[in-house]
């Protein structure tokens, strides 16, 4: 559990952090919009770049939580994609393209292995959820989902593309274009309509 301090932190550095990407913001930014000294600042952390990992790994576990809840909910297969959506829409508001850059960079090797280890465990727990909603009828019988982490893998590539991006007018609105092509795209209810 997170102080009160670093939560302050953390939500100073994720303002600018998603604002201006994480290689633009400064650790004086980070402590003028926290309200700290940078005595401070280091006294808890090595660098900004460590806040961007705890950040991270904080909205991954929550961002991992909310979906287990939502696909152990009671409710139709249809309704738990639309509250994917949602969740997805919550969590990319007012991420610039900068952020998007700069965690899928290979200068900041730590974020990336982060993120590739959230992203497997991730895709497994989704792919477990996918089986099973297709044997339940709930997904096309004839889709193979080995099809899935492909689609995926290219939906990441497309977020980093810069003419890809400058079709939106935010990286929010393609994240959710994605989002939803994909989810909709695969579901049988939305077919039958």
């Amino acid at each position: 559990m997170a102080s009160k301090s670093d939560e302050i932190v953390f939500e100073a550095s994720r303002k600018l952090f998603w604002k201006h990407g994480i290689k633009r913001v400064t650790v004086e930014e980070i402590c003028k919009e926290a309200g700290i000294s940078k005595m401070t600042f280091y006294r808890n952390f090595s660098n900004k770049e460590e806040v961007a990992k705890k950040i991270l790994t904080l909205l991954f576990e929550k961002g991992l939580e909310d979906y287990r809840a939502n696909m152990r909910a009671d409710k139709p297969f249809a309704q738990k994609m639309v509250q994917m959506v949602i969740q997805k829409h919550e969590g990319s508001i007012d991420i610039s393209e900068e952020f998007i850059q700069d965690i899928y960079s290979k200068e900041i090797t730590e974020l990336k292995d982060l993120i590739e280890s959230f992203k497997i465990k991730m895709r497994k727990e989704l792919m477990e959820d996918l089986t099973v909603a297709q044997r339940e009828g709930h997904i096309r019988k004839e889709l193979k989902l080995s099809f899935i982490p492909l689609m995926l893998t290219t939906f990441e590539k497309m977020m980093l593309d810069k003419t890809f991006i400058g079709k939106y007018s935010t990286p929010h609105d393609a994240v959710m274009e994605l989002t939803n092509f994909f989810l909709y795209g695969i579901s049988k209810e939305s077919n039958e309509s």
